[in-house]
């Protein structure tokens, strides 16, 4: 009844129907393209299509490949993305059982672990029917950022929302580029997804910036209500590299820093430590490929996430 196929750049378009009946919104198939496209890996388009026996994409579960390092070892780990289930085809359990080939086949591949960070809908599944293992939480705080009230005054007159742009334009011209630089969370004692010039290209296609402000390197991205913070690299210490990153969200107009981490990290026990505000906790979780590898010890910044 259906026909499991790899994902190619020829059936990649069949994503994009899907994607919007399974999540409501649209997408464009050159996102999709540019997500899977991890050359920088030796491996793209790492994902499996259902196909019910009328044509249709019924189903896709799809994995996005990176490095991490294992006793000074460069190896493959993959993070969990993307994965959709057209309405009509719900009842047919094709999550687990694309799921499960996906695995299998990043085992071929010398993939060590696949990892995600699920939300309260598909975490049942991926702990109970495909045997992750809940290995940690990341975090969110929120520190606020006293800085012109631009929200309010685009509520009350919307043309403001021009001048406010034109001004995080300026802002973003005169600051100066960053080149890559070391996971901040790659210090000896946690594993860590290498953020190399590759990996940096690679993320570009989602609007984050990298800038150098008071001698530190910030990895960001920006809405309305946030400053999101990727990951840094500190000239000195993690409060005077705070205080870099919420003199860039006032630049910017941004009320509010957004800190999303792996617990017991260094920006973990800094914003415990500075009592910021704390939103909410997520679970992370995952699948070790391989036995010796030691999936717990995984730790995570906001720009690991896939959508970062």
């Amino acid at each position: 009844m259906y026909e499991i196929v790899k994902l190619t750049d020829d059936n990649i378009k069949d994503l994009v129907s899907l994607y919007e009946n399974a999540f409501g919104k649209k997408t464009s198939e050159a996102y999709i393209k540019q997500k899977f496209s991890t050359e920088f890996t030796n491996h793209k388009n790492l994902g499996f299509i259902a196909y019910h026996e009328s044509g249709e994409a019924a189903a896709f579960y799809g994995v996005l490949p990176c490095f991490t390092y294992v006793n000074g070892g460069k190896v493959l780990v993959a993070q969990s993305g993307h994965t959709m289930t057209h309405k009509k085809h719900r009842r047919a359990k094709l999550f687990i059982k694309l799921a499960n080939h996906t695995f299998e086949y990043c085992k071929q591949k010398g993939f060590k672990a696949v990892y995600g960070f699920p939300n309260i809908y598909s975490y049942p599944s991926f702990i109970k029917k495909l045997n992750w293992n809940h290995f940690d939480d990341y975090h969110a705080f929120t520190p606020r950022v006293k800085c012109f009230p631009w929200i309010k005054v685009n509520n009350i007159f919307p043309p403001a929302k021009s001048l406010q742009k034109a001004v995080q334009k300026i802002t973003l011209a005169f600051l100066k580029n960053s080149k890559a630089f070391k996971n901040s969370i790659q210090t000896g004692k946690h594993i860590a997804i290498e953020h190399d010039e590759p990996y940096f290209n690679y993320k570009k296609f989602e609007n984050n910036y990298c800038k150098i402000i008071g001698g530190d390197n910030i990895w960001f991205k920006f809405n309305a209500m946030y400053l999101l913070v990727g990951d840094y690299e500190s000239a000195r210490d993690l409060e005077y590299t705070h205080k870099r990153i919420k003199k860039l969200a006032f630049l910017l107009g941004v009320p509010h820093v957004r800190y999303q981490v792996s617990s017991n990290t260094d920006l973990y026990n800094f914003c415990i430590e500075s009592e910021f505000e704390k939103g909410n906790t997520y679970p992370i979780a995952g699948i070790a490929l391989d036995e010796s590898f030691p999936i717990d010890k995984m730790k995570f910044t906001l720009a690991d996430f896939d959508t970062f």
